[in-house]
């Protein structure tokens, strides 16, 4: 039988559904099936995932969907990462005697979490043609991403790399390798730290006693661990004009590529 006919039915037989969530980095597989599902090479995990309801191709005024997990699941670890990277969501429908369906595919918008679970806004693929066209706006601070193209300078030159922890509690890392150093202009405050493949943003970089705090802790994270640290900028016209040097390259005047509107008013003229 068919999907579209399996799904016709107003007695259906047992379905399930499995997600592949994709980033640049990685995929991660699961299934609400009660059990491990194999397909297309892949082993999709069972975990306590669901989806709410949506309505297709019928309202454009309901373009996403919520999906909820265990917060111990990893993709949920990563999601809290800072900068969130681009996910993508795949959402297929499966029926006993074979047939599927694509029911979804979109974009992750944002996440949020209550007490062990986390809980994932998705906007449906469409929805790009409501992105607002050019994407620059005009304020006083840069429209760049750090290291990004636009910005011109390299992520390599700004990443302080092998930094031994020494000491683990929650948000709060310790390392020797955060002491102020000679080589480095400046902190890595707004910048992020990477543990593998995962990564968190730095709320703060305490120089004078080594430690750097976290915007969510990491898991599994321990004491000789090593770790990167990148460099973050605050998107001010003067720091564009005398970015802080590594270890890699000297203080570096990148206000050429800045895009921002540093010399606009504050106060509206036409109000008083």
């Amino acid at each position: 039988m068919s999907y579209n006919s399996n799904e016709a039915l107003q007695q259906q037989d047992k379905s399930y559904e499995i997600y592949h969530f994709s980033t640049d980095d990685g995929d991660w597989y699961y299934t609400s099936n009660d059990s491990d599902v194999d397909v297309g090479g892949h082993t999709y995990t069972h975990v306590a995932i669901k989806r709410s309801g949506y309505i297709k191709e019928l309202s454009p005024t309901v373009p996403t969907i919520s999906i909820t997990a265990p917060i111990t699941v990893p993709f949920s670890n990563y999601l809290v990462a800072t900068p969130l990277l681009p996910i993508t969501v795949e959402i297929t429908k499966y029926f006993d005697d074979g047939s599927s369906g694509l029911i979804f595919i979109g974009k992750v918008k944002d996440i949020s979490f209550e007490k062990n679970v986390a809980s994932v806004r998705c906007a449906m693929k469409n929805t790009i043609l409501r992105n607002i066209i050019p994407r620059t706006k005009f304020q006083s601070y840069c429209n760049n991403d750090f290291c990004d193209d636009a910005c011109g300078l390299d992520v390599a030159d700004y990443t302080k790399s092998g930094c031994v922890i020494t000491g683990v509690s929650g948000i709060e890392l310790t390392s020797d390798d955060f002491a102020e150093d000679a080589n480095w202009g400046g902190d890595f405050t707004n910048g992020y730290v990477k543990f593998g493949s995962d990564r968190r943003f730095i709320a703060k970089h305490d120089e004078a006693n080594k430690k750097i705090y976290l915007q969510f802790a990491f898991d599994g994270i321990e004491a000789t661990d090593t770790v990167d640290l990148v460099m973050g900028c605050d998107k001010s016209p003067a720091t564009c004009k005398a970015f802080p040097k590594s270890e890699h390259v000297a203080s570096v005047d990148n206000f050429e590529h800045f895009q921002g509107f540093p010399y606009m008013p504050f106060n509206n003229p036409a109000l008083g």
